[in-house]
Protein backbone atom coordinates (compact mmCIF):
# COMPACT_ATOMS: atom_id res chain seq x y z
CA UNK A 1 0.00 0.00 0.00
CA UNK A 2 1.33 3.41 -0.92
CA UNK A 3 1.07 5.49 2.43
CA UNK A 4 0.06 9.39 1.91
CA UNK A 5 2.84 11.90 2.56
CA UNK A 6 2.54 12.88 6.90
CA UNK A 7 3.73 16.27 8.24
CA UNK A 8 3.32 17.50 11.45
CA UNK A 9 6.03 18.67 13.44
CA UNK A 10 8.29 15.38 11.73
CA UNK A 11 7.51 14.03 8.44
CA UNK A 12 7.21 10.15 9.42
CA UNK A 13 5.60 7.06 8.20
CA UNK A 14 4.09 4.03 9.86
CA UNK A 15 6.85 1.59 8.91
CA UNK A 16 9.68 3.34 10.74
CA UNK A 17 6.93 4.25 13.79
CA UNK A 18 6.53 0.30 13.89
CA UNK A 19 9.96 0.09 13.95
CA UNK A 20 10.55 2.18 16.78
CA UNK A 21 7.62 1.01 18.88
CA UNK A 22 9.21 -2.89 18.38
CA UNK A 23 12.64 -1.01 19.40
CA UNK A 24 11.49 0.84 22.25
CA UNK A 25 9.33 -2.42 23.42
CA UNK A 26 11.96 -4.66 23.67
CA UNK A 27 14.88 -2.38 25.19
CA UNK A 28 11.66 -1.56 27.96
CA UNK A 29 11.36 -6.09 28.19
CA UNK A 30 15.21 -6.24 28.79
CA UNK A 31 14.97 -3.58 31.47
CA UNK A 32 11.85 -4.72 33.54
CA UNK A 33 13.51 -8.18 33.53
CA UNK A 34 16.79 -7.00 34.86
CA UNK A 35 15.52 -4.83 37.52
CA UNK A 36 12.85 -7.39 38.48
CA UNK A 37 9.45 -6.53 40.06
CA UNK A 38 9.65 -4.60 43.13
CA UNK A 39 12.16 -1.86 41.95
CA UNK A 40 10.04 1.48 42.97
CA UNK A 41 10.37 3.76 39.91
CA UNK A 42 12.14 7.18 39.95
CA UNK A 43 9.06 9.53 41.22
CA UNK A 44 6.68 7.30 41.81
CA UNK A 45 5.00 4.84 43.51
CA UNK A 46 4.73 2.19 41.17
CA UNK A 47 7.28 -0.57 41.09
CA UNK A 48 7.97 -2.33 37.84
CA UNK A 49 5.50 -4.76 38.02
CA UNK A 50 2.86 -2.01 38.44
CA UNK A 51 4.79 0.28 35.55
CA UNK A 52 3.81 -3.15 33.44
CA UNK A 53 1.00 -3.27 34.50
CA UNK A 54 0.16 0.28 33.56
CA UNK A 55 1.66 -0.25 30.04
CA UNK A 56 -0.81 -3.20 29.46
CA UNK A 57 -4.12 -0.98 29.98
CA UNK A 58 -2.54 1.50 27.71
CA UNK A 59 -2.30 -1.12 25.17
CA UNK A 60 -5.69 -2.46 26.16
CA UNK A 61 -7.22 1.03 25.07
CA UNK A 62 -6.27 0.50 21.36
CA UNK A 63 -7.75 -2.70 21.41
CA UNK A 64 -10.57 -3.59 24.07
CA UNK A 65 -12.16 -0.39 23.29
CA UNK A 66 -13.56 1.58 20.10
CA UNK A 67 -10.94 3.98 19.57
CA UNK A 68 -13.27 6.09 17.45
CA UNK A 69 -15.56 6.69 20.62
CA UNK A 70 -14.61 8.93 23.84
CA UNK A 71 -16.00 6.26 26.24
CA UNK A 72 -12.90 5.33 28.64
CA UNK A 73 -11.86 7.88 28.03
CA UNK A 74 -10.99 10.50 30.84
CA UNK A 75 -12.16 14.86 30.18
CA UNK A 76 -9.04 15.65 32.18
CA UNK A 77 -5.63 15.18 34.00
CA UNK A 78 -7.05 14.57 37.06
CA UNK A 79 -9.96 11.95 35.82
CA UNK A 80 -6.89 9.89 33.27
CA UNK A 81 -5.10 9.60 36.89
CA UNK A 82 -8.35 7.68 38.40
CA UNK A 83 -8.86 5.41 35.23
CA UNK A 84 -5.15 4.74 35.64
CA UNK A 85 -5.43 3.79 39.22
CA UNK A 86 -8.66 1.70 38.67
CA UNK A 87 -7.54 0.06 35.89
CA UNK A 88 -3.87 -1.11 37.86
CA UNK A 89 -6.22 -1.88 40.17
CA UNK A 90 -7.95 -4.70 38.26
CA UNK A 91 -4.58 -6.55 37.66
CA UNK A 92 -3.81 -7.09 41.29
CA UNK A 93 -2.83 -11.02 41.76
CA UNK A 94 -0.53 -11.15 38.54
CA UNK A 95 2.95 -11.25 38.05
CA UNK A 96 5.28 -9.44 36.04
CA UNK A 97 6.01 -12.50 33.90
CA UNK A 98 1.99 -12.88 33.26
CA UNK A 99 2.09 -9.00 32.69
CA UNK A 100 4.71 -9.28 30.42
CA UNK A 101 3.03 -11.84 28.65
CA UNK A 102 -0.41 -10.12 27.83
CA UNK A 103 1.34 -6.90 27.06
CA UNK A 104 3.27 -8.59 24.10
CA UNK A 105 -0.11 -10.04 22.84
CA UNK A 106 -1.58 -6.87 23.32
CA UNK A 107 1.18 -5.00 21.13
CA UNK A 108 1.02 -7.72 18.37
CA UNK A 109 -2.93 -7.10 18.60
CA UNK A 110 -2.53 -3.16 18.05
CA UNK A 111 0.06 -3.61 14.92
CA UNK A 112 -2.84 -6.15 13.70
CA UNK A 113 -5.05 -3.07 13.64
CA UNK A 114 -2.57 -0.45 12.80
CA UNK A 115 -0.41 -2.35 10.26
CA UNK A 116 2.76 -0.56 9.17
CA UNK A 117 1.66 -0.70 5.62
CA UNK A 118 -2.23 -0.19 5.85
CA UNK A 119 -2.70 2.65 8.30
CA UNK A 120 -3.62 6.48 7.34
CA UNK A 121 -1.98 8.68 10.09
CA UNK A 122 -3.87 11.62 9.39
CA UNK A 123 -7.19 9.65 10.80
CA UNK A 124 -8.18 11.15 14.16
CA UNK A 125 -9.59 9.91 17.21
CA UNK A 126 -10.90 10.76 20.30
CA UNK A 127 -7.86 11.34 23.23
CA UNK A 128 -8.20 12.15 27.05
CA UNK A 129 -8.75 15.52 27.94
CA UNK A 130 -11.47 16.46 25.24
CA UNK A 131 -8.75 16.56 22.24
CA UNK A 132 -8.32 14.46 19.43
CA UNK A 133 -5.30 13.38 18.21
CA UNK A 134 -3.75 11.63 14.80
CA UNK A 135 -2.77 8.28 14.61
CA UNK A 136 0.80 9.18 14.46
CA UNK A 137 0.26 10.84 17.77
CA UNK A 138 -1.28 7.61 18.98
CA UNK A 139 1.18 5.34 17.82
CA UNK A 140 4.32 7.47 18.86
CA UNK A 141 1.89 7.58 22.19
CA UNK A 142 2.96 4.06 22.97
CA UNK A 143 7.26 4.70 22.05
CA UNK A 144 6.48 7.48 24.71
CA UNK A 145 5.27 4.73 27.47
CA UNK A 146 7.90 2.45 27.20
CA UNK A 147 10.73 4.85 27.11
CA UNK A 148 9.66 6.92 29.37
CA UNK A 149 8.61 5.15 32.17
CA UNK A 150 11.60 2.65 31.37
CA UNK A 151 13.57 5.73 32.11
CA UNK A 152 12.26 6.20 35.49
CA UNK A 153 12.88 2.33 36.49
CA UNK A 154 16.64 2.95 34.56
CA UNK A 155 17.19 6.01 36.53
CA UNK A 156 15.70 4.25 39.99
CA UNK A 157 18.26 1.38 38.92
CA UNK A 158 21.23 4.14 38.15
CA UNK A 159 21.24 2.52 34.50
CA UNK A 160 22.15 4.82 31.82
CA UNK A 161 19.45 5.48 29.92
CA UNK A 162 18.94 8.02 26.52
CA UNK A 163 16.72 8.50 24.46
CA UNK A 164 17.59 8.49 20.81
CA UNK A 165 16.58 12.11 19.28
CA UNK A 166 14.25 10.55 16.85
CA UNK A 167 12.66 8.67 19.39
CA UNK A 168 11.97 12.02 21.30
CA UNK A 169 10.66 13.89 18.21
CA UNK A 170 8.23 11.09 16.91
CA UNK A 171 6.87 11.27 20.78
CA UNK A 172 6.74 15.06 20.56
CA UNK A 173 4.87 14.64 17.62
CA UNK A 174 1.92 13.24 19.44
CA UNK A 175 2.04 15.00 22.56
CA UNK A 176 2.01 18.27 20.80
CA UNK A 177 -1.53 17.09 19.82
CA UNK A 178 -2.09 16.25 23.40
CA UNK A 179 -0.92 18.85 24.92
CA UNK A 180 -4.02 21.05 24.93
CA UNK A 181 -6.06 18.77 27.03
CA UNK A 182 -3.47 19.93 29.81
CA UNK A 183 -4.07 23.97 29.60
CA UNK A 184 -4.60 25.52 32.91
CA UNK A 185 -7.49 26.69 32.78
CA UNK A 186 -7.26 29.16 35.53
CA UNK A 187 -4.34 30.89 33.77
CA UNK A 188 -6.35 33.17 31.38
CA UNK A 189 -3.62 35.82 29.79
CA UNK A 190 -2.50 35.70 26.20
CA UNK A 191 0.59 33.63 26.12
CA UNK A 192 2.49 32.20 22.79
CA UNK A 193 5.59 30.16 22.93
CA UNK A 194 7.31 29.27 19.77
CA UNK A 195 8.80 25.55 19.96
CA UNK A 196 12.40 24.94 17.85
CA UNK A 197 14.54 21.36 17.78
CA UNK A 198 16.15 20.41 15.43
CA UNK A 199 15.00 17.68 12.80
CA UNK A 200 11.68 19.25 13.22
CA UNK A 201 9.53 23.00 12.55
CA UNK A 202 8.84 25.69 14.37
CA UNK A 203 5.70 25.17 16.89
CA UNK A 204 3.43 27.64 18.27
CA UNK A 205 1.76 26.70 21.54
CA UNK A 206 -0.94 30.34 21.79
CA UNK A 207 -2.43 30.33 25.32
CA UNK A 208 -4.96 32.15 25.66
CA UNK A 209 -8.51 32.48 28.42
CA UNK A 210 -7.13 29.17 30.07
CA UNK A 211 -7.40 27.26 26.64
CA UNK A 212 -4.42 26.59 24.22
CA UNK A 213 -3.97 26.41 20.14
CA UNK A 214 -1.06 23.87 19.46
CA UNK A 215 0.01 24.65 15.69
CA UNK A 216 2.27 24.70 13.41
CA UNK A 217 4.60 28.35 13.68
CA UNK A 218 4.10 30.57 11.01
CA UNK A 219 6.71 32.34 9.23
CA UNK A 220 7.92 35.56 11.04
CA UNK A 221 4.98 35.05 13.72
CA UNK A 222 5.68 36.97 16.91
CA UNK A 223 5.72 35.01 20.25
CA UNK A 224 6.55 36.01 23.60
CA UNK A 225 9.19 33.23 24.08
CA UNK A 226 11.39 31.16 21.48
CA UNK A 227 12.75 28.18 23.48
CA UNK A 228 15.15 25.89 21.55
CA UNK A 229 16.00 22.89 23.17
CA UNK A 230 17.54 19.01 22.07
CA UNK A 231 14.54 16.75 21.08
CA UNK A 232 15.15 14.66 24.64
CA UNK A 233 15.55 17.92 26.57
CA UNK A 234 12.17 19.33 25.07
CA UNK A 235 10.64 15.97 25.70
CA UNK A 236 11.38 15.63 29.22
CA UNK A 237 10.22 19.08 29.70
CA UNK A 238 6.87 18.60 28.37
CA UNK A 239 6.23 15.59 30.56
CA UNK A 240 7.76 17.09 33.88
CA UNK A 241 10.33 14.42 34.10
CA UNK A 242 13.40 17.41 34.85
CA UNK A 243 13.18 20.61 36.32
CA UNK A 244 14.58 24.00 35.49
CA UNK A 245 18.04 23.33 36.18
CA UNK A 246 18.44 20.05 34.65
CA UNK A 247 16.60 21.53 31.59
CA UNK A 248 19.26 24.43 31.21
CA UNK A 249 22.19 21.59 31.49
CA UNK A 250 20.74 19.36 29.09
CA UNK A 251 20.46 22.67 25.91
CA UNK A 252 16.99 24.02 26.92
CA UNK A 253 17.65 27.96 26.19
CA UNK A 254 15.59 30.94 26.02
CA UNK A 255 16.30 31.90 21.94
CA UNK A 256 14.40 35.07 21.24
CA UNK A 257 11.17 36.63 22.20
CA UNK A 258 9.16 39.74 22.70
CA UNK A 259 8.94 39.11 26.60
CA UNK A 260 11.16 36.41 27.10
CA UNK A 261 11.57 36.77 30.88
CA UNK A 262 8.03 35.61 30.98
CA UNK A 263 9.63 31.67 30.38
CA UNK A 264 9.09 31.49 33.97
CA UNK A 265 5.66 31.59 33.46
CA UNK A 266 4.73 29.08 31.52
CA UNK A 267 4.62 26.13 34.08
CA UNK A 268 1.70 27.83 35.46
CA UNK A 269 -0.47 27.65 32.19
CA UNK A 270 -0.49 23.88 32.08
CA UNK A 271 -1.04 21.21 34.67
CA UNK A 272 1.18 18.01 35.68
CA UNK A 273 0.78 15.34 33.38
Amino acid sequence: MVQHAYQQFVALDAQELWDRIDRAQARFTALVESVGPDLVAAGSTWTTRDVVGHLLTVARRYTERDITSTEGLGDSPRAVDAINRAELLALQGLDMDDLLSQLQLQMKAIKAALPPDGTDLAQRFPFHGGVSIDAAGGLSNLIGEFLLHGRDLAHKALHPWKIDPRDALLIINGVLQIIPGYAEPTATAPLKVRLRAEGAVDWMLAFDQGKLDSRPAVAQEAADVVLKAPPETLLLVLYSRIGATASLRMGLRVVGGRRPWRVTQVPKYLQQP
